[in-house]
């Protein structure tokens, strides 16, 4: 298997494929499946933008793109790491995490938005 870390010197390449098409809409969980696949890369890409963190400073150890497809192919975004962490955009989510006895609270999470639910056309 190739092994081979990544870093400034030797960045890497992450392409996210997104569907796009109508089947999207379809019900998944208590969401439509464009909700859910939004929000699980847009948490992925957080993960990313804090794994190529170095105390104050994102290091540009991978490129990231994501292409939606369906209908068409669109090409959303292609950056750096330390571009994608400069995303503005944020919305605020209800999740629940455990409470130290057994139990689950609702907290609010702010998660950067880069890619939005989308759903139409054919596939």
């Amino acid at each position: 298997m190739y092994q081979e870390q990544l870093s400034s010197a030797k960045p890497g390449f992450i392409l996210i494929m997104i569907d796009q098409s109508a089947s999207m809409s379809d019900k998944y969980t208590n969401l439509n499946k464009a909700e859910f696949a939004a929000k699980a890369v847009n948490r992925v890409i957080g993960e990313i933008i804090t794994a190529c963190s170095s105390g104050n400073e994102i290091k540009d150890r991978c490129f990231v793109a994501a292409v939606g497809y369906g209908a068409s192919i669109n090409v959303l975004f292609l950056h750096k790491a330390s571009e994608l962490a400069k995303n503005p955009d944020t919305t605020t989510l209800k999740r629940k995490v455990s409470d130290g006895a057994g139990g689950l609270v609702e907290v609010d999470e702010v998660m950067r938005v880069f890619v939005k639910p989308t759903a139409s056309n054919g596939t």
